[in-house]
């Protein structure tokens, strides 16, 4: 069975009348801030935008292995997977994660489902060549989230 959105995602505006002490409740339109698919339909430059400062964050806090700082953009589902000891295991048993150069080159956007992956070419401060980073994002309760992030 389908969710009739028109009907179920809205405002319920609900009013007391100080004299009469009676309640009235209306539905007013609800507007999400961040649409999944508002983010299917940005461009690759809109879509670099909003991933940027997110990817620039999980950078540094890995570098630094601050658990708090790289997950604080998580989505609950991923957050649910990468739990402070398997982040500190990982941390400890892969050095280049812990030794990532801030810099990178954006290769581009996938865009499937509900989700867009944005791909970029990585370096690590500790060995040469170059890194594929994977950046998931999605939308969960209206604000963008990190669905998924891995350094290949």
């Amino acid at each position: 069975m389908k969710i009739d959105d028109a009907n179920w995602h809205c405002l319920t505006v609900s009013q007391r009348d100080r004299k009469s002490g009676e309640f009235s409740m209306n539905k007013a339109p609800m507007h999400n801030l961040v649409d999944w698919m508002d983010l299917l339909k940005k461009s690759d430059k809109e879509i670099l935008e909003i991933a940027s400062p997110l990817w620039d964050n999980l950078i540094i806090c890995s570098n630094s292995q601050d658990y708090f700082g790289f997950t604080k953009d998580f989505s609950a589902r991923m957050l649910f997977g990468a739990n402070e000891i398997e982040l500190a295991k990982q941390w400890t048993n892969n050095e280049v994660i812990t030794n990532l150069k801030q810099e990178n080159e954006f290769l581009g956007c996938i865009r499937r489902d509900e989700h867009v992956t944005v791909l970029f070419k990585q370096k690590s401060t500790i060995s040469d060549g170059d890194y594929l980073g994977r950046l998931v994002l999605g939308t969960e309760d209206g604000e963008i989230k990190i669905f998924g992030a891995t350094i290949f």
